[in-house]
């Protein structure tokens, strides 16, 4: 228990006078900054007499009257001195701020000297919140006018004028809403015999310093700054990005006690740096590249037009014009980053984001870049690199790879690459098409196509070791390839008959895998296969007359059957081998043309035309490529690659519908802006494989509409709800 008892009503008005008294004696001293030393003892006498008065809501007044009577003190002296310099106003305001700090503080002290528990810790937590409150208050008329002052304080700095920035800081403050986590510190300089504040609890994020101070001052940033930017025009752009630089790096030395930290952002928005920059290096470094490129390949596809094999598609495009692509492209990109200055944190950014969106949209721009980069990937991919040159080719292609918008369908494109690869066993080694699948998945996620690379892979190696260990044999091997992630097409007029040396082998084939996979269907793609015949010739002046004859599935059919008999007729042999007119016609001419057969009208026959084996073949090489010339074998290739665009757009809208079913399903209720919005985020942040587009989109929404899985709200058009 307390051993004061409550003074009285007039005991409480007369000490609080008194203590008026002192307050106006310390205050004196605050602004002098001399310490008073009889004054505070007084004053804090007074304190032990307060301290068991019951009367707080005239103690609460007391309070109010001291801090009004405090500030407007200071609004009378600031207003006498209106005509001093604008520097030496933010010094006198700054130095009546500090003041107001300390004279919190001892009313505090007073205040809190009363014994009574309950009002102690409501005066504790709400002292120095009242305090300024009443201070920001009582000090609105003079804000506008101050924050003037420090508009023009800055205009002055950015000719180079030295500026007070302690001081300036200090007059922030006072626009600033305090949180009052912390207590105010004072301590006492006992060289100079005076006090000052050493920390307050000021924060950069109130919004009386945002709306008041913060967005003025970012909106005068901007409009300076696009004045500039006016007057720069005529200059060329390596003189505007170093004069920019320039600027920026001194208007964060102004802003430095502003507390503001995103001028630099308002400022290159001002000055249009980000555009500029794009259109710099989109001009002036990468277009010459990507120019070049195209004029190779029109060159070359003028030179091959008149060519019987030429055709209209990416294969027609020559490795070394990829090849050259691929590493101009690259060195390029690498150049230009070496010459961004290394000198501004977010002027370096903002380089690189131009460098990396005008890279991405000359990707784009550029028709041939998915056949190109395929070209490139494909040919090394081919090649017996060393580890070094493989994984230095690997990462130039990932480093373009990674910029393209439409990754989909350059998956389409490589999907066929990696199937050819594989059937023709072209390829450097497996492990190095595993890396490459690797690097998909890095670069995109799980994806379904991807998925399919990795299939094709494991159904490789597990028929490598199918042959090897339950179909052994010295004549045929059989690969097993899943329908789902191969992409190749079965010939359905073909009713192939097998040479009576296959037949035991084949039906050995079909039993065991009947045995094993009882339910499911063999279909022979035998327009994919291939073959080594070992040819021997009567003429025996090279190589002793043996020669290994490098064919496809179909030609070694005709060739098996060939040996049969000492002649057929076109028809009859047409009939006994079971190929489809068109395959068996490019195949057969392909063998007439080599002079392996032997044919009067050559490849002008008839059905009726005999074709004989040439028992007199000369060749100077030992092993012979027999594949049918690239004009024909290539006519199914040039409309499986013109049905890439419809599968893409396929795939696209499936994933489109997808996610707008899945954010309807959660949000149940979406505006159609809100919705189209949110989905292109989705299919950004989780296919990561194209960019939509915004039509794609609402026709997707006006299908959805009509499976009934989403509707219109009768009342606003503009909604969508979604259908339980």
């Amino acid at each position: 228990m307390s051993v004061f008892q409550p003074i009285s009503e007039e005991a409480t008005k007369y000490t609080l006078n008194q203590a008026t008294k002192l307050l106006e004696k310390v205050t004196c001293s605050f602004r002098t900054g001399k310490i008073d030393e009889n004054s505070f003892y007084e004053f804090f006498k007074l304190s032990a007499q307060i301290r068991s008065s019951n009367y707080f809501k005239l103690i609460l007044a007391w309070h109010y009257e001291q801090i009004l009577n405090f500030v407007n003190a200071i609004k009378a002296d600031l207003q006498s001195n209106i005509n001093l310099e604008v520097e030496e106003q933010i010094k006198l305001i700054s130095k009546y701020y500090s003041c107001f700090q300390i004279f919190v503080v001892q009313i505090k002290q007073f205040l809190l000297s009363i014994e009574d528990f309950l009002y102690k810790t409501q005066l504790w937590t709400t002292v120095f919140k009242k305090s300024f409150e009443y201070f920001r208050k009582e000090f609105e008329g003079l804000k506008e006018i101050m924050i003037e002052k420090i508009f023009k304080l800055i205009e002055k700095a950015r000719t180079n004028y030295v500026i007070p920035n302690e001081e300036l800081s200090r007059v922030i403050q006072i626009i600033i809403d305090l949180d009052f986590k912390k207590d105010i510190k004072i301590e006492r300089d006992l060289k100079n015999n005076e006090l000052r504040v050493i920390s307050d609890s000021s924060t950069d994020n109130s919004k009386n310093y945002i709306q008041l101070f913060k967005n003025p001052f970012l909106e005068k940033t901007k409009n300076h700054f696009q004045k500039l930017a006016s007057l720069w025009a005529g200059m060329n752009d390596v003189e505007y990005f170093n004069l920019a630089l320039q600027y920026i790096k001194r208007e964060e030395e102004i802003c430095y006690p502003l507390l503001i930290n995103n001028t630099k952002e308002t400022i290159m928005d001002a000055l249009q740096l980000k555009s500029r920059l794009q259109l710099y290096y989109q001009q002036k470094i990468f277009k010459p590249v990507f120019e070049s490129a195209q004029k190779k390949i029109t060159d070359y596809q003028s030179e091959e037009k008149n060519k019987a094999y030429s055709k209209k598609n990416f294969r027609d495009l020559n490795q070394k014009i990829a090849t050259e692509w691929v590493h101009d492209l690259i060195q390029t990109k690498k150049y230009v980053e070496k010459q961004i200055p290394n000198e501004d944190l977010l002027f370096n950014l903002a380089h690189q984001e131009a460098i990396d969106k005008t890279f991405q949209y000359c990707l784009t721009e550029f028709k041939n870049a998915s056949q190109l980069l395929l070209l490139y990937c494909d040919y090394f991919m081919k090649q017996n690199l060393s580890d070094e040159e493989y994984e230095r080719r690997q990462a130039d292609f990932n480093t373009i790879f990674v910029y393209m918008q439409s990754k989909d369908e350059f998956l389409q494109y490589y999907q066929q690459a990696l199937c050819k690869r594989l059937i023709c066993f072209n390829f450097k080694s497996i492990d190095a098409e595993y890396k490459m699948v690797t690097q998909f998945k890095n670069s995109i996620g799980v994806h379904t196509t991807v998925i399919r690379f990795q299939n094709m892979l494991t159904d490789l190696k597990i028929n490598e070791q199918y042959n090897k260990e339950k179909f052994q044999n010295d004549v045929l091997k059989i690969y097993i390839l899943s329908s789902v992630a191969w992409p190749l097409l079965r010939n359905e007029q073909d009713n192939i008959i097998f040479p009576s040396s296959f037949v035991g082998l084949i039906n050995q084939f079909t039993y065991q895998y009947n045995q094993i996979y009882n339910k499911r269907k063999i279909y022979w793609l035998l327009n994919e296969g291939s073959a080594e015949i070992n040819f021997i010739s009567d003429n025996m002046d090279n190589f002793g007359g043996k020669y290994i004859l490098r064919t496809t599935s179909y030609q070694m059919l005709i060739l098996m059957k060939m040996n049969e008999k000492d002649q057929f007729t076109v028809k009859d042999l047409m009939d006994q081998t079971g190929i489809n007119k068109y395959s068996f016609d490019s195949n057969l001419k392909q063998l007439i043309k080599l002079k392996i057969l032997n044919c009067s009208e050559n490849d002008k026959y008839t059905e009726f035309s005999e074709i004989k084996i040439n028992t007199q073949f000369y060749s100077t090489k030992k092993s012979i490529l027999c594949l049918p010339h690239a004009s024909v074998s290539t006519q199914q290739d040039d409309s499986n690659i013109s049905s890439i665009q419809t599968t893409v757009e396929q795939e696209r809208t499936q994933i489109i519908k997808a996610y707008l079913v899945k954010i309807m399903k959660i949000r149940k209720v979406m505006a159609h802006n809100d919705l189209i919005k949110e989905c292109v985020e989705l299919i950004k942040k989780c296919s990561r494989t194209f960019e939509p587009c915004f039509l794609h989109i609402k026709n997707c929404i006006e299908n959805l509409i009509e499976q009934e899985y989403i509707k219109r709200i009768e009342n606003d058009y503009k909604k969508y709800q979604y259908v339980q």
